[in-house]
């Protein structure tokens, strides 16, 4: 089936992918000693320094919205209220990621300073894009007597919760989070703070 063959391709990306790597990533000569793995005690007792932990709270709340309004939700929303086609909301998809890479390449490494400040204003713009096609009718738009269709129209705001958004303050909080992880550990303190965060994907 169609379906299937998709399941199946994707699949073999994957592959293609780690084959690439084994090809390509060669090991350094001489590997520092792995520190043995986490387990769940060592999870709920973890001497994460103050900042890390605001950061996976925070990191937490966001995959739980985020979660929420990228998954079924946002294509059953623009299919009810603007009647969105299958193809245009696989449109839609595209311009999403686009849209995320283009910001992260070409912008997501200008802000230096004030770091604090730049993550909360763009983490507070993405939330007003995201919430805005929500308060905007389905009807039809005119600027400068020009017609606009309502569908394309909201997929424009709503893609700027990447441009203000998500493509500014990703590479931040990146920044952030290596700042505050301990030199000893910086990897394992990463890791850490990034999946303490991701599970705030799990109840959406």
């Amino acid at each position: 089936s169609p379906t299937a063959w998709f399941i199946a391709g994707a699949a073999g990306l994957l592959l293609l992918s780690g084959a690439l790597f084994a090809l390509f990533y060669r090991e350094p000569l001489r590997p520092e000693a792995a520190r043995p793995a986490l387990s769940w005690r060592d999870l709920l007792r973890l001497d994460l320094t103050r900042p890390m932990w605001v950061l996976a709270l925070s990191g937490f709340i966001f995959s739980l919205g985020i979660t929420i309004s990228h998954c079924f939700a946002l294509q059953l929303f623009f299919q009810e209220k603007y009647g969105a086609s299958d193809t245009q909301i696989f449109t839609i998809g595209a311009l999403h990621r686009l849209s995320s890479a283009i910001t992260l390449l070409f912008l997501g490494h200008v802000f230096r300073r004030r770091l604090r400040m730049w993550f909360m204003l763009f983490l507070v713009s993405e939330g007003v894009f995201l919430a805005a096609p929500a308060f905007m009718p389905a009807g039809e738009y005119r600027v400068a007597g020009l017609a606009l269709p309502a569908l394309w129209t909201v997929v424009g705001v709503w893609l700027a919760h990447d441009f203000m958004g998500m493509g500014l303050w990703l590479p931040i909080q990146q920044v952030l989070i290596q700042r505050h992880s301990r030199a000893a550990s910086r990897g394992e303190d990463v890791v850490v703070v990034t999946a303490l965060g991701a599970l705030g994907s799990v109840p959406a």
